[in-house]
């Protein structure tokens, strides 16, 4: 069993099709609305545990980016001497699946903490990104070639 998000969704295939869903900024299929529940109840549960541990004053937008890059950090450290081939099946291999998922957790924590910091609406934020990638990466002439800076 596989997820691509934060619950249910548990094959690859479901993740691209629930992907699709994405046009215009609008979120058509019930992933959304899960999506954003569990992104409102991640977050409220990183806030309790926060205050009940007064950890609130070391909580600011700055301290929380170091410690998101710090967990970034982590898990390319995981990542980074892995062979170019075969990667795939090396990241299902334990121990090292379960250290990356306990590492993007760190990061999807530490991610969410700091939305809720500095205000930020997460999932309407991400849909307003993805929406915005749907104009700039078209599919006709970006099919199979790596984005670039521009």
């Amino acid at each position: 069993m596989r997820s691509c998000g934060w619950r249910h969704v548990q094959t690859s295939e479901a993740c691209r099709a629930a992907l699709r869903t994405v046009s215009g900024g609008v979120v058509t299929s019930s992933v959304n609305t899960q999506l954003v529940s569990d992104i409102e109840d991640l977050t409220l549960q990183m806030r309790r545990f926060t205050e009940a541990r007064d950890w609130g004053r070391f909580h600011d937008p700055k301290s929380l980016t170091l410690a998101l890059v710090g967990e970034v950090g982590e898990l390319a450290e995981l990542l980074q001497w892995l062979p170019h081939n075969g990667p795939a099946e090396a990241v299902q291999a334990e121990p090292l699946h379960s250290r990356l998922a306990e590492e993007m957790s760190d990061v999807l924590l530490y991610l969410l903490r700091l939305s809720d910091v500095v205000g930020v609406d997460l999932a309407t934020a991400a849909r307003q990104k993805l929406s915005s990638n749907e104009l700039r990466f078209p599919v006709e002439g970006h099919k199979s070639v790596a984005p670039r800076k521009d």
